[in-house]
């Protein structure tokens, strides 16, 4: 998968440990769980995680339908360039991390 994590926010209370904020490309096309059609192009992705280190290996957890995603830029066809430059706007994060902090009863670290 394409996707390029923007950052990782501490979560000090609730059933996840860090809420991810990462860019993703998505080639579009017919969504089973939704029943919508999705565009192609750059996905601004929201999640809860529960990351756990062990010994010698790290395990992600995640809840189905947790977490939110928004299109931000149509593409016509993949681009390396593009997901590697690409900025979101930061009001764009911030609402969807908003959206997700409080959908699943979270308290982010200051």
């Amino acid at each position: 998968m394409n996707k390029r994590i923007i950052k990782d926010l501490s979560v000090t209370s609730g059933d996840a440990n860090v809420v991810r904020v990462q860019l993703t490309y998505n080639k579009g096309g017919f969504n089973l769980w939704t029943y919508k059609e999705e565009e192609r192009g750059l996905y601004l992705s929201v999640s809860p995680l529960r990351i756990e280190q062990g010994d010698g290996y790290i395990t992600t957890s995640y809840t189905g339908f947790s977490g939110i995603k928004q299109l931000v830029k149509p593409l016509k066809r993949f681009s390396q360039k593009q997901l590697d430059t690409f900025e979101p706007e930061q009001d764009t994060i911030d609402t969807l991390v908003n959206h997700v902090i409080s959908k699943n009863l979270l308290t982010i670290e200051q």
